[in-house]
């Protein structure tokens, strides 16, 4: 029995996480859990109250991004909102969308069932 060991994105998927001029190419391997950048971090206090819940599992590029948005736009300044999703590329559009929205990007983290991100509303 031979198995597949899947070493990064790009011997997987296409360059491009979707079609059209929002296209961005994939970079890389994926990130795992404890991936850190300007705008995220590895860990969470214990007891983050949650005021929004988001599941965007089995939708694609730019569904997930698009229905994070929405929630924010309707939330109050401070409140936290739980992304859960299973597009690869989503890792990418919600760092970027955080850089660009000011929006905190609290933690992206994989776990078995896709990803799990948590953003405070700036």
């Amino acid at each position: 029995m031979t198995s597949l060991f899947i070493k990064s994105a790009r011997e997987f998927l296409p360059q491009t996480r979707c079609w059209g001029a929002a296209a961005i190419p994939l970079l890389g391997p994926f990130r795992r859990a404890g991936y850190t950048s300007e705008n995220s971090i590895s860990h969470i206090e214990p007891m983050t109250h949650i005021d929004i819940y988001l599941d965007a599992s089995g939708l694609d590029c730019p569904l997930p991004l698009l229905k994070a948005k929405q929630a924010l736009n309707r939330m109050a300044a401070g409140q936290v909102l739980e992304v859960l999703a299973t597009d690869v590329g989503s890792w990418r559009d919600f760092e970027v969308f955080a850089k660009q929205s000011g929006h905190t990007l609290l933690l992206s983290e994989e776990q078995d069932a896709g990803y799990r991100y948590l953003f405070r509303k700036k």
